[in-house]
Formats: structure tokens, sequence, C-alpha cells
């Protein structure tokens, strides 16, 4: 049965208006009325449900107590509290998009994500940048995968831009598109970008061709 409590204490959490999530859900918002007011079984959009309130639709079916995205991966906070949460221990984490508008990096061409909301004791635990540093970015592409797929999100920690090691995944743009890569620095060469995705080969580019946004400190796993 689908626990409807428990997806009202989770829209209480965020302060998500009824209209707002029938929004990013995509349907009326009767249809979002109706599953907060009326026993159901379950509903067709179970799945976007979960991924707008950073929860598994096992926690909104009543099938686990546990409302963390039980997907969720290497270095991966958690994203949403409950209603007791106190509100000194949240931090709204905005779309690495807001970042990118605001230093002309990017030009706006459609609506800026909503922030989304994290315990800033967890994030805490990946990074000590001041939390205004700390972006998100979702429809990633291919070039990581399989170890990051295009529906996963991860956080970026803007704070860093210097590659001091290989192996880690860093947040770049080059033009006005932003992707993910492994760099290294390549004497007198350039940057070596390296992708998970064995249908991409590696790139030598020029360091003036390709500006690090961040590196990747956290990723958690769509449902």
């Amino acid at each position: 049965m689908f626990r409807r409590d428990r997806m009202r204490a989770l829209m209480e959490a965020q302060r998500i208006s009824q209209s707002e999530m029938a929004r990013r859900v995509g349907v009326t918002p009767t249809s979002i009325w109706r599953l907060l007011q009326q026993e159901t079984r379950s509903t067709q959009s179970l799945a976007k449900i979960a991924r707008v309130l950073s929860t598994t639709t096992d926690y909104l079916m009543g099938q686990t107590d546990d409302p963390d995205p039980a997907g969720m991966r290497y270095d991966s906070p958690a994203v949403l509290q409950d209603s007791a949460q106190s509100p000194n221990d949240l931090v709204k984490i905005d779309p690495i998009e807001a970042m990118l508008v605001s230093k002309s990096l990017i030009v706006q061409r459609e609506e800026i994500p909503d922030p989304i909301v994290i315990m800033r004791s967890q994030l805490h635990r990946y990074s000590k940048a001041p939390t205004n540093l700390i972006y998100y970015m979702d429809n990633l592409g291919e070039t990581m995968s399989p170890t990051i797929q295009s529906a996963d999100l991860v956080l970026i920690d803007t704070a860093q831009i210097h590659v001091k090691r290989g192996g880690q995944v860093w947040a770049c743009i080059s033009g006005s598109t932003p992707f993910l890569a492994r760099l290294r620095h390549m004497p007198e060469a350039g940057i070596r970008l390296s992708c998970d995705n064995p249908a991409i080969a590696d790139e030598l580019a020029p360091r003036a061709a390709v500006r690090i946004i961040g590196r990747v400190i956290a990723h958690f796993r769509a449902l």
C-alpha cells in the first residue's frame, strides 16, 4: 500500500507544495491531492515521486523504514531527511547551471533546475568548503558510464580546481557543454581526458580548451 503519510512528511520537510510537486512529477495537482488524501495500492508515478523526494520506492510503499536511496553508491550523502530534522541541519545545494550562468560560462536557454536539500553534517564529511561552493549536477551524459550513468546525480566542490593526482572525477566545461571526466595533466602536452565509457577514446586537449569546474565529491544512483 502506498504510504501517503510518508510522501506528505517528505514534502513538508522540503517545503514542496502540491502544485510544485505536480509540476516536477509531470502530473496534475489533482493527482497529487488524491495521492495525499486517498488510499491507493500504488501509482504509475511512483518512481518519479521517489526521485523528486530523493527517497526510494520501497520507502514510499512501506517496504522499508529507511528513507535514504538504497541505490546510493560510493561517497553518497543522504539527501533528504524526515520532517523531524532541524532546519539548521539542512542546506540547499544549487544546480551547477546556476553557477555557470552567473559566470557567463553558458547562456541560460531554459529554466534552471530547483535546489536540492542535504544534511549539513553529511555534506561536511565530503568537503570542508563553504556550502555556497558546492553544486549538484544531473543529466550527466554517457561519458562516465557505467560508473556514473546519465540519470545519476553528483555533487561538485568548485573550490577544488587543481588536479593533483589522476583517477579522480572532475566536472569540466568545453565551449558551452559541461561534462565529467578523469583528468591528468601531461607536461608540455595539455590535459588528458579519460572516460569510463569504453566507447569513448581518451582525448588530449590543450589546457586552454578545457575549464575545470570542480571535483566530484559524491555520487548517487537514480532509482
